[in-house]
């Protein structure tokens, strides 16, 4: 359109959308495609079907911008109905377990093993959560720094923190993680790096159980 219209923006250059004083395409260029289109279409003989430089082709780009908009906005607005039904199915699972338990506080000891299968900690079980158990660390390719730390879920744990240190006497350490899950996988420790791993699992009253016996492993 330069060789037309001018290399600098000038007065011509609004007829074909350019309205602001500058030749910058706009972060959004919905409108000014619509506007290009609509100029081509009034110009015919200014097209450049080899660079796409169409009317039908700035149409079709614009529609494509439109329609994939409508599709985000309507992600969203999917993503919204979804996160109020699991609050709300939530709230009605808390609900029922809460119920649950009050029952089952009518129908079993507090030390009755029972209570484990129905998914709770017995009432007379300790603040601090058990001790994890099966503590396993799995090296990752050659140089990729990964080692993938899994272990077995602890009755009445919310978290777990996973020590590492350097294998070496009065090493500092190196990381203290705090995870929900009942694995973790490290990647920013240097190769060939000699680690011994300790996790211990803790819960929302503040309680914390002892270590693991340590792992040893080396960075890949």
């Amino acid at each position: 359109m330069k060789p037309r219209l001018g290399d600098q923006w000038n007065n011509q250059w609004q007829t074909a959308g350019f309205t602001d004083g500058s030749l910058a395409i706009p972060e959004n260029p919905l409108a000014l495609l619509q506007q290009i289109s609509s100029y081509f279409a009034a110009n015919p003989t200014h097209e450049v079907a080899s660079l796409n430089a169409t009317a039908a082709a700035c149409s079709a780009a614009a529609d494509a911008i439109s329609t994939a908009a409508s599709a985000s906005n309507q992600s969203n607005t999917d993503a919204g109905i979804a996160k109020s039904n699991l609050e709300v199915g939530l709230a009605n699972a808390r609900s029922r377990l809460s119920g649950l338990r009050s029952e089952l506080s009518q129908l079993l000891e507090d030390d009755d093993d029972l209570w484990y299968a129905f998914g709770f900690s017995k009432p007379s079980d300790p603040d601090t959560p058990e001790l994890p158990e099966n503590l396993v660390l799995t090296p990752g390719p050659a140089g990729s720094h990964m080692i993938f730390i899994d272990w077995d879920n602890a009755l009445r744990a919310t978290s777990y923190r996973v020590k590492i240190n350097r294998n070496v006497v009065n090493s500092p350490e190196l990381k203290n993680i705090i995870v929900t899950e009942s694995e973790v996988t490290v990647s920013d420790i240097a190769a060939a790096t000699p680690i011994i791993v300790t996790v211990s699992s803790r819960n929302s009253k503040g309680g914390e159980s002892g270590p693991t016996p340590p792992v040893n492993g080396t960075v890949p």
